[in-house]
């Protein structure tokens, strides 16, 4: 079988201009094009990744499904699980899990990965779409999935839970909470986590200081004039993610509200934005890049044949300044 340095050799050019129009035909010059295609011809070149796929019956692609591709965390998520296929010489294809998959959707890869998925009716649907294509499917979850496949999981609720619990030992008794959609599975599983722990640490949340909304740094901000107006300001804002929490804290500074001097605030995720922000945001951590290097390791497994188990990970308070 040919290989690419014998195409450039007798198509007359480089090996770096035979691997450019490999990835891209178009970014080379007609001319070179030309060449090329008729060196790959007579050769009958198959390309690696192509060469690799008629050895192994193996497309080397895994479809990827996510909450949202915007989402600052699912951004993250995304990044390290193309990170860890990558290093299995997997390549993925991202899908929001907004668009229902379709059987044409996975015809050309060897597995599924699905992050977090709120909507958990959906999650069945991909997994019977998977059984009825026999296509394997591990999941990374915000709890123990109510599917029977391999789960990378967290326990998102007893996560926040843990900040409830930071404040109260930092002697905030009159909570205020700023969350996403209340109809979000995982933002109701985030909320009940909070109130069991606001009720076991002695402390409450004020019931006209609860806010659900977007999960975004203008509905944080939103939130913050509202409690800014009142008489009475809460001891500490809990907060779903760090974007809201970053919104919280410009809103309260804008109206005169001083972070952590008079509120404190707390975020979820910690992404680079909790480190970076002014004042840097206390945040909950939660394990991505450890859960995903489980979830594609148990994936590949699947893939080979191989039974795996479910593994739970723990969230983790990260103590900053807000």
């Amino acid at each position: 079988m040919a290989n690419i340095k014998q195409v450039a050799e007798r198509a007359g050019l480089s090996v770096s201009c035979v691997s450019k129009y490999l990835k891209d035909p178009k970014s080379v010059l007609p001319d070179s094009r030309r060449r090329i295609e008729a060196a790959i011809s007579e050769l009958q070149y198959i390309p690696l990744h192509a060469a690799r796929m008629l050895r192994t019956k193996k497309s080397f692609t895994v479809k990827v499904v996510l909450s949202s591709v915007t989402n600052p965390f699912f951004a993250e998520l995304f990044e390290a699980l193309r990170t860890q296929l990558s290093e299995q010489k997997y390549t993925c294809i991202l899908q929001s899990i907004d668009r229902p998959l379709e059987r044409s959707d996975l015809q050309a890869v060897d597995g599924l990965l699905v992050g977090f998925a709120e909507d958990e009716a959906k999650l069945s649907q991909i997994d019977m779409l998977a059984r009825q294509m026999q296509l394997p499917l591990v999941c990374l979850h915000w709890r123990k999935p109510p599917i029977s496949v391999p789960a990378v999981w967290a326990d998102l609720g007893e996560g926040i839970g843990q900040a409830v619990s930071y404040l109260a030992g930092a002697g905030c008794r009159r909570l205020s909470y700023v969350g996403g959609p209340a109809h979000d599975a995982i933002s109701a599983s985030k909320w009940r986590g909070s109130t069991c722990a606001a009720q076991e640490a002695g402390v409450c949340f004020l019931s006209d200081a609860i806010f659900h909304g977007p999960f975004t740094f203008q509905s944080g901000y939103d939130c913050a004039k509202r409690l800014a107006a009142r008489q009475d300001l809460p001891d500490a804002v809990v907060c779903e993610n760090d974007v809201l929490a970053a919104g919280v804290i410009c809103g309260l500074s804008r109206h005169g509200v001083r972070v952590p001097q008079d509120i404190r605030v707390t975020g979820f995720d910690n992404i680079p934005l909790a480190e970076m922000y002014l004042p840097s945001i206390t945040s909950v951590a939660v394990p991505a890049a450890e859960m995903c290097k489980s979830a594609v390791g148990k994936l590949m497994a699947c893939i080979r044949g191989e039974l795996v188990a479910d593994e739970q990970f723990k969230p983790m308070l990260i103590e900053r300044k807000s």
